[in-house]
């Protein structure tokens, strides 16, 4: 089972009342929708760094892969209530999560991790969407606790009967939610989810020792939040051959890049895997390229292809180390190269002889 995931979203453990899905265009009087930042606004500013931050510290838990710059903000003036919704800067596509922060009556709530499991890994083919959503969703809080987790088949809850383990006799799941895309300012990244108050409070606990929402005398979340369109990892992580500047000299096309290789969320221990490379020098072998230009053209499809190859060794992996990552990529790389255009190098160390570096970029198709 992939532990390696960087995760995302919200619901609660509760029946669908109906979904729909249309594009806002008059949202109701009142209500507020916007993307901001944690430099620009105060409030999450002052909320994050302040107060929940500093209530974690000292306990190993790093947020260094969640996207501040690019934050979605539902705020509803008549019931006091603003949530944020943080998204990772890129996840994999066998399951992600949003990181969802509520302000009620001026009252920061705890912040919770949605992460959602597809039944099938999202592709072109089987893309992300709310209201048909199928496989795993689970809630947990910053600490690693799991506080709910239920099965959807194409957006609706798969709930135990009453009587059987994991619901109590007579219990309700009773949330509504309306899903519905949201655009804003031709951004439409986001889709909105309004849930409901759970209406009767009731143990369900599975048997575990996890209660979900409504156990022990509280209702949960309700309200509206917003769900972030995947950056999936796979799509991210190509490797820009525009940033790469290959020089030639006597032995073949050389450049010295900063900036290979690969960062792995495991969220399951708050940590981060640090793959990276360091400085790399690469070296072509002249016969097979004319310019400087086909080299780097060349160098990226045998690196995006490697790091293709490499993923599912990589999310398969329990215990996962920046070494073995880093170890993995680096000998798929070489070995294309042999394949590909025998007597090609590649090394981490710097070149020398004034070759010029390159900082790697991505995020190409």
């Amino acid at each position: 089972m992939n532990r390696y995931i960087f995760i995302l979203l919200i619901l609660l453990i509760v029946i669908f009342c109906g979904c729909t899905h249309e594009e806002i265009v008059q949202p109701r009087i009142g209500v507020s929708r916007s993307f901001t930042n944690i430099q620009k606004d105060e409030v999450l500013s002052h909320t994050w760094n302040t107060l929940i931050k500093t209530s974690l510290a000292g306990r190993g838990t790093d947020f260094s892969h969640l996207n501040f710059d690019h934050v979605y903000k539902y705020e509803d003036p008549d019931q006091q209530r603003i949530a944020y919704t943080i998204a990772p800067y890129s996840s994999l596509n066998t399951s992600f999560s949003n990181l969802i922060l509520e302000i009620v009556e001026g009252k920061p709530q705890p912040p919770y991790w949605t992460t959602f499991t597809p039944n099938v890994a999202f592709d072109a083919e089987h893309p992300f969407e709310l209201a048909t959503f199928s496989g795993k969703i689970t809630w947990t809080s910053l600490q690693g606790d799991m506080l709910a987790q239920t099965q959807y088949t194409k957006g609706n809850p798969v709930l135990p009967k009453e009587g059987t383990q994991g619901r109590a006799a007579g219990c309700e799941y009773l949330v509504v939610y309306d899903v519905t895309e949201v655009c804003i300012n031709g951004d439409c990244s986001v889709t909105d989810m309004s849930v409901a108050n759970i209406i009767e409070v009731c143990d369900i606990s599975d048997g575990s020792g996890v209660d979900g929402p409504g156990s022990g005398g509280s209702t949960g979340g309700s309200g509206s939040v917003g769900v972030f369109e995947p950056e999936f990892f796979y799509q991210q992580f190509n490797l820009c051959a525009n940033t790469l500047n290959f020089k030639l000299t006597h032995a073949g096309f050389y450049a010295e890049i900063d900036g290979l290789g690969i960062l792995v969320i495991d969220p399951t221990e708050n940590r981060t895997i640090d793959g990276a490379f360091g400085t790399t020098c690469v070296g072509l072998n002249p016969r097979y390229f004319g310019t400087k230009y086909d080299a780097a053209e060349a160098f990226a499809e045998i690196y995006n292809q490697a790091h293709r190859n490499v993923r599912p060794t990589i999310q398969s992996q329990t215990n996962l180390t920046g070494a073995f990552v880093r170890e993995e990529l680096k000998r798929e790389i070489k070995r294309l190269l042999q394949e590909f255009y025998p007597g090609s190098t590649l090394s981490t160390h710097t070149c020398g002889g004034g070759i010029p570096i390159s900082t790697a970029g991505y995020g190409c198709n």
